[in-house]
Formats: structure tokens, C-alpha cells, sequence
């Protein structure tokens, strides 16, 4: 049962070498009359020509064509990912730029508000019939205590 063994694993070895040794095919050499050498699957027609030794294998045109589609699939996805990702980067500048604008904005009007505060020796709130009412002066403390968190909030 060994010697059935191991002719069959013989026979199969021989098997799977002659498909290979089918599917590639040798490389030659040789040098035309100008003295350029070539290297080809197909001998020239006359014998001057050597075998290198080296085997060659056929493409698989349909596996090439799927793996270059896949590639180029593969890169038009990387594409648009930087694509995206370029605009993300875009509109988050343009966002961090009007931040930066409406606190630099913020922050000159807090600073305003507090000088006027802080020199003004009274201060009132208009009444909805147009006349006037004046802060008590804990009110006034209070106001200016508010200018300057609204200072430190907006300018900081």
C-alpha cells in the first residue's frame, strides 16, 4: 500500500510539474546585425540564439485588468477621502477665522463698555416712555463688575 502511495504522489508531482513547466515557456537571447541584443519568448529564425535559463510566464490578461480596475478603484477612493478632507480642513479655517473675528469684535465692544462705565460717574437705563432711571451705586458696582468678566470672557 506504500508503493501505491508513493506512485500515485509520483505521478501527481509529474502532473503538476509538466502544467507548470506548460504555462511558462523560456527566454532567449541574441544580438541582431547592429549589435543589439534582444530577449524574447520566440527564438529569431536563424540559430544564433541562446536559452537564458530564465522561464517566463504568460499574463493572465482578465486577472491584470481586475487587480489594475481594483488599483484605480482603490485611488479614486484615497482621492476623494483627501478631497474631503481638504474641504473639511477648508471650512474648519473659515470657522476658526469668524470665531477669532466675532470675539475680536466681542471683545472691543466689552472693552468700550467697560471705559464708559469706568469714567462715567453716573449711569441709567432708559425706561420704555423714554425718561430715565439711574443706577444706585451698588448697581453701578455691580455693572462694572459685569464689564470686566465680560472683558476677561471676550479678550483672553
Amino acid at each position: 500500500m506504500n508503493i501505491a502511495r508513493c506512485f500515485l504522489f509520483t505521478v501527481s508531482l509529474c502532473v503538476l510539474a509538466s502544467a507548470a513547466a506548460a504555462q511558462s515557456a523560456p527566454v532567449y537571447k541574441w544580438v541582431d546585425e547592429s549589435g543589439v541584443t534582444h530577449y524574447g519568448s520566440q527564438p529569431p529564425s536563424d540559430s544564433n540564439f541562446k536559452a537564458t535559463g530564465v522561464r517566463a510566464k504568460k499574463t493572465n490578461k482578465q486577472a491584470l485588468q481586475a487587480r489594475l480596475s481594483s488599483e484605480a478603484d482603490l485611488r479614486a477612493a484615497q482621492q476623494t477621502r483627501k478631497d474631503f478632507e481638504k474641504e473639511e480642513a477648508a471650512n474648519a479655517d473659515a470657522t476658526r477665522q469668524e470665531v477669532e473675528q466675532e470675539r475680536a469684535a466681542n471683545c472691543e465692544k466689552a472693552r468700550e463698555q467697560l471705559e464708559t462705565y469706568d469714567t462715567a460717574p453716573r449711569l441709567y437705563k432708559p425706561l420704555p416712555n423714554g425718561d430715565r432711571e439711574y443706577l444706585s451705586d451698588d448697581e453701578l458696582d455691580a455693572e462694572r463688575a459685569n464689564a470686566r468678566r465680560q472683558v476677561r470672557e471676550w479678550c483672553e
